[in-house]
């Protein structure tokens, strides 16, 4: 290598350093500028926090059990409903995706309280969204345990009839005769649905289980508003066969 070239290498070694040291000098002095002191908020974590409280049971209803049933009247009035509902939300929250970010408890009184934590609005709506079905499907759960207090041996599945879809309860109940009892009660979305039984033997005998069948929901935090019902059929024939029609 000629000492011409060598020196010209060094020439540019030297510059390029220099001008590098120039480039990152930073702040300088050319030109306006501005520096202020900032602080951008840490997003805070807010909390959703719903809370259904148990209705008080309908003293109408418990004075016509007690004209038929004063026993079940009596253990109605002393029965524990909070292991059961802690069961039917422990039941719901094995069902409802994302139910298991949320902080729910069954309250000393027979309350449900849910709680979840959200940052965005995205994750609000998300929060909101979860809540309403885990909601929604503990009170099916509880419905569900309702009918088994009862004898009912149930099935629940989900039904779509014109694009709404809706959690069905079906239930089989063993009377000792040829026909066993029928019960089904349906609930979209919006709450709206089916309650029906059928297979009685006598109309007593039908108002007498839907009675009871409402105090015990009452008792256990659901009340159910009968809008409409339709009341119809004829005894029962001898030697009627009608039993094992629900899959459980």
């Amino acid at each position: 290598m000629t000492q011409s070239i060598k020196n010209d290498i060094d020439i540019n070694r030297n510059l390029k350093i220099k001008d590098n040291k120039q480039e990152t000098k930073m702040p300088c002095n050319i030109g306006y500028k501005v520096v202020a002191k900032i602080v951008i908020p840490v997003p805070q974590v807010q909390e959703i926090k719903e809370e259904v409280t148990a209705p008080e049971i309908d003293q109408d209803l418990l004075e016509k059990i007690g004209e038929e049933d004063l026993e079940f009247l009596d253990w109605l009035k002393e029965f524990d409903s909070n292991p059961l509902l802690k069961k039917a939300l422990e039941l719901a929250r094995e069902k409802i995706e994302g139910s298991k970010s949320l902080k729910t408890s069954i309250k000393e009184n027979g309350r449900l309280s849910i709680t979840g934590k959200y940052v965005t609005a995205k994750e609000k709506s998300e929060v909101e969204a979860i809540i309403s079905s885990l909601s929604s499907q503990f009170q099916m759960e509880v419905l569900a345990i309702v009918a088994q207090l009862l004898d009912y041996r149930i099935s629940m599945n989900q039904e779509t009839v014109g694009g709404e879809v809706s959690t069905v309860i079906e239930g089989e109940k063993d009377v000792d005769s040829g026909v066993n009892r029928y019960l089904k009660i349906s609930k979209n979305k919006a709450g709206e649905g089916v309650f029906s039984f059928e297979h009685f033997e006598s109309k007593k005998s039908l108002v007498t289980e839907q009675q009871k069948f409402l105090a015990l929901a009452q008792k256990l935090g659901i009340k159910i508003s009968i809008s409409e019902a339709e009341q119809k059929g004829q005894p029962i024939a001898q030697g009627t066969l009608h039993k094992h029609f629900v899959k459980a």
